[in-house]
């Protein structure tokens, strides 16, 4: 039996306890929301990490899509239909992508104008080593689909079927996404290296 086939999603039904830890946090229930954040937390930190170059707007990132996963009408909005972990990392993966525009025409607007940056402090991330510069620096150059694909497989850890629920693709369209991002991530990277 291969992973795929192990998964809950393979077998056409999601774990019961899915719907119920949704539900829970989103009426409130500490327990459920506090047991949701620590499977889903450190994925999102990874990928926010994964996503930009710089410290203090990678913890901005995860912080935005840890608000947005536990607003109570995403949390309704999970129907079963994949694992709870997927959808709520791909909808993270989808606001620190849009959040990561806003970041970048922020910056933009702010070195034009010379106004000052404002970030928030910390800490370093040591999940922020879990992709060296250079990969990071080429999946920013990715289309927002196939960073997103990326970053739900190589760093939230989801099989190409959770994925494709997740973001509503057919697996195939999931594979062959995959399949040509590492294609380009693997040319840019032999570029990098060159140059």
């Amino acid at each position: 039996m291969n992973a795929e086939s192990a998964s809950p999603l393979a077998a056409g039904t999601v774990p019961r306890s899915d719907l119920q830890r949704a539900s829970g946090a989103a009426s409130g229930d500490p327990v459920a929301l506090r047991n949701l954040l620590e499977r889903v937390t450190p994925r999102i930190r990874a990928s926010a990490w994964n996503l930009c170059r710089d410290g203090h707007e990678a913890q901005d990132l995860a912080q935005e899509a840890l608000l947005r996963i536990t607003r109570p009408e995403v949390l309704r909005g999970y129907r079963g239909e994949g694992p709870l972990d997927g959808y709520l990392l791909s909808i993270a993966v989808r606001t620190m992508i849009s959040a990561g525009r806003t970041h970048r025409a922020r910056a933009a607007r702010t070195t034009l104008t010379g106004e000052p940056e404002e970030h928030a402090g910390g800490r370093e991330d040591p999940a922020g080593t879990m992709l060296s510069p250079a990969v990071r620096d080429a999946l920013a150059a990715l289309p927002e689909r196939a960073r997103a694909v990326v970053l739900l497989i190589a760093v939230g850890d989801l099989s190409l079927a959770e994925v494709a629920a997740a973001l509503g693709m057919e697996v195939g369209t999931v594979k062959s996404t995959y399949s040509r991002a590492r294609t380009v991530l693997r040319g840019r990277l032999a570029d990098q290296r060159a140059g």
